[in-house]
């Protein structure tokens, strides 16, 4: 069971990123074919996530939510129940290719284009 902190209703991972790592390798060294699901979110998404129902079924789903933002960090300060560290989508992307390099993981990205 992951320890999570709630605030505003969303439960929080208080793993760091080396955690969070970990478990990401250790479910491809397992090769576990069932879909990891992070979302990092800041305190917008937080927002959205509140305004949002689907957005809100779809934070439930999901395997691990990460503490995005400074903003969640001290919300989780005032709570006395503290996450670990802030855990940022880019930082969990720079670490992964880092790890994927040495460990020899494949990687796929799928995105879309944003209008300005």
């Amino acid at each position: 069971m992951i320890r999570t902190v709630n605030i505003l209703g969303i439960g929080f991972s208080k793993l760091t990123l080396q955690e969070i790592m970990n478990l990401i390798r250790d479910k491809i060294n397992n090769h576990n074919n069932k879909l990891l699901h992070i979302i990092t979110v800041n305190p917008e998404i937080a927002v959205q996530i509140q305004e949002d129902n689907e957005l809100m079924e779809i934070s439930k789903k999901a395997d691990l939510l990460t503490p995005d933002g400074v903003g969640i960090v001290w919300a989780s300060r005032i709570l006395r129940n503290q996450v670990a560290e802030r855990v940022t989508g880019y930082d969990l992307l720079l670490e992964s290719l880092k790890q994927g390099n040495l460990y020899n993981w494949s990687f796929y990205f799928l995105g879309s284009d944003v209008q300005i």
